[in-house]
């Protein structure tokens, strides 16, 4: 999520630096904006301004975070809690984090500080996290690094009350000599808000893309499963001579955007777009009973309809799960299914997560038998519970299910995962075949298959960096390995999984350099990428 930091007296009262509030705000959230935080709040600000600053901007559609401060840890408690006493009760968003500087004192005290702060939100139920920032200058306002104190006092504490705010800009200054460095796991691994300024001439809080930092480098170091802002914090005082406030605001907004890591933008979208979406994909359900369809809620997780029985497999919502309240709504979007299918082990495709919202509901799960006691332990019983080994057939419902040898390991090796392959098939309906994951392109152990109507094709292409679009004859390998099974039409589908990061994340040009050689082979073969929520006929 994309946030700005504004300053405090500009929300109360308009004016300078950025114009009226309205015209500024639209064109905020047409940029991408959803988050802005009220910089700074101190322990003299009015309430009643904290809480007009607030619902000024919770009217223009943004959520809000609050840059507050302690002049001492015996004082903490009612300097970051007393302005905001109107606020608290009244929070029209289900989280605030509050950030805020380590204070003067001895580094026991400002660790008893952050356990009060978190004792007090606790006890209290608050919607709150603090968040601690690291800065350029220490708590005896000495120029330093404070990253190691932050760093010591948060995982000293580990409270889930308490947090780190990573300020970017004011770890550059500390390590603008050695611009390769990046923080110690144990600070990035606590990292739950952030602050981005560049840095001109030894000073910060300057604008980004006219100015340095390693913007990219920074994000990607921590960003994979944080879900939380990334918030430019620009202080115009310091560059009112050099470019206009709005024009330093713009640019930076869009170089930021520019910047982060592709599963960033991934996890807004799923906190936008995910439960709307499964809904979407449910729609499978109403298809006439004389068809099949298929939906997709996440990468590899399928919904059927074949002539009106209703089946799905590998439903994992991942982030999902995190980011949205589809978990909450799974069990009334399945209640009419009657089988799940599983094929391995792998998040993406069988999760504790997901099975915590539908174990109850009354469908049979046909797992492979090497995952019986797995799936005991994700709270499923016995009774729903049908085993399939590879080379068995199942008769279930309308639905012939032949069960053959995954390929998920690299070739020579046991490295990879346990799972099976199936080929599904019913009366008056399409032959569907389920290689799954696939890492041996090899043919020769698969079943023979004169011809299917559809294959589920999961992309993968290599270990290698899937930013780097050569990919060797990894697209000619799995092209021969998919038409083996002489489909009619080929899904391709395992791309932007939300899970994944930069490097590991398929995305539709990988799916169509597999098309591409599907067809120099094939050129009948009908290829298609279904999108999550969207149904298909096939």
């Amino acid at each position: 999520m994309i946030g700005v930091s504004l300053p405090f007296s500009y929300l109360v009262n308009g004016g300078a630096p950025y114009g009226d509030h309205q015209p500024f705000f639209e064109t905020l959230k047409t940029s991408g904006v959803e988050s802005v935080e009220l910089r700074a709040i101190s322990r003299n600000t009015a309430p009643e301004d904290v809480m007009k600053a607030a619902s000024l901007l919770w009217d223009a559609g943004f959520v809000i975070t609050v840059h507050g401060g302690a002049k001492s840890p015996e004082t903490a408690l009612d300097d970051l809690f007393r302005p905001l006493s109107l606020l608290l009760p009244s929070l029209r968003q289900k989280e605030l984090i509050v950030v805020m500087h380590p204070t003067v004192g001895s580094e026991d005290a400002l660790l008893g500080m952050l356990k009060a702060l978190a004792d007090h939100i606790k006890e209290r139920s608050l919607p709150v996290r603090i968040a601690l920032e690291n800065n350029r200058k220490m708590p005896d306002g000495s120029m330093g690094d404070s990253l190691g104190l932050v760093t010591r006092l948060v995982t000293k504490l580990d409270r889930p009350e308490v947090g780190i705010c990573f300020d970017m800009g004011h770890y550059f200054w500390a390590v603008r000599e050695d611009r390769s460095k990046l923080p110690p796991k144990a600070f990035l691994q606590r990292v739950i808000h952030t602050h981005i300024h560049a840095l001109h001439n030894g000073s910060t809080h300057f604008p980004l893309g006219r100015y340095d930092l390693p913007i990219w480098e920074y994000a990607a170091s921590f960003a994979e499963g944080y879900g939380g802002r990334f918030n430019l914090e620009l202080e115009y005082e310091r560059y009112k001579d050099l470019v206009p406030a709005a024009d330093a605001m713009f640019e930076s907004i869009k170089t930021l955007k520019a910047s982060l890591p592709l599963f960033s933008p991934l996890y807004d979208d799923v906190r936008r777009h995910f439960t709307e979406r499964l809904w979407k994909a449910a729609r499978v359900f109403d298809c006439p009973e004389d068809v099949t369809a298929v939906s997709l809620i996440h990468s590899t997780s399928y919904l059927f309809s074949t002539n009106g029985y209703h089946w799905a497999m590998d439903v994992a919502l991942r982030d999902g799960n995190r980011f949205s309240d589809a978990g909450e709504q799974l069990a009334e979007v399945l209640k009419d299914v009657k089988l799940m299918v599983i094929t391995h082990d792998h998040g993406d495709h069988f999760e504790p997560e997901t099975v915590e919202h539908i174990r109850d509901l009354p469908m049979t799960w046909l797992i492979p038998d090497f995952l019986y006691d797995r799936a005991l332990s994700f709270g499923l019983t016995p009774e729903r519970l049908v085993t399939i080994a590879a080379g068995e057939e199942k008769k279930i419902g309308p639905l012939t299910i032949k069960a053959f040898q995954g390929q998920h390991y690299r070739p020579g090796t046991r490295t990879g995962a346990e799972e099976l392959g199936f080929i599904i098939t019913a009366e008056n309906a399409p032959k569907l075949v389920f290689p799954a994951d696939v890492r041996d392109f090899e043919t020769k152990d698969l079943p023979a298959c004169d011809a299917s109507d559809v294959v589920f094709a999961h992309v993968w292409l290599g270990d290698e960096d899937t930013r780097i679009l050569d990919r060797g004859d990894f697209p000619q390998k799995f092209a021969r390995f998919m038409t083996h099974f002489h489909p009619k039409k080929i899904l391709y589908t395992h791309l932007y999984e939300t899970a994944r990061n930069d490097q590991q994340t398929w995305r539709y040009v990988h799916a169509g350099l597999a098309a591409d050689e599907v067809k120099k082979l094939d050129p009948a073969i009908e290829a298609d990428i279904p999108r999550m929520g969207e149904v298909l006929y096939l």
